[in-house]
């Protein structure tokens, strides 16, 4: 029971990571992030003149 305790928490650390990773990206560069057909949330981001930032239709 021990060895899947310690599996289970290496993947929930692993998520972690993962996700405060991405939210941090989001945060920074910006982008768009849809959920389904109904909710679109578009961010300019934090370094809007980074060469990776998020780019809207059009520009």
């Amino acid at each position: 029971m021990e060895i899947i305790n310690f599996i289970l928490a290496v993947i929930h650390h692993f998520l972690n990571i993962t996700w405060s990773l991405l939210l941090a990206f989001f945060l920074l560069f910006g982008g768009k992030w849809c959920i389904g057909n109904f909710i679109e949330i578009t961010m300019p981001g934090i370094m809007r003149k980074s060469k990776r930032a998020y780019k809207e239709d059009g520009e």
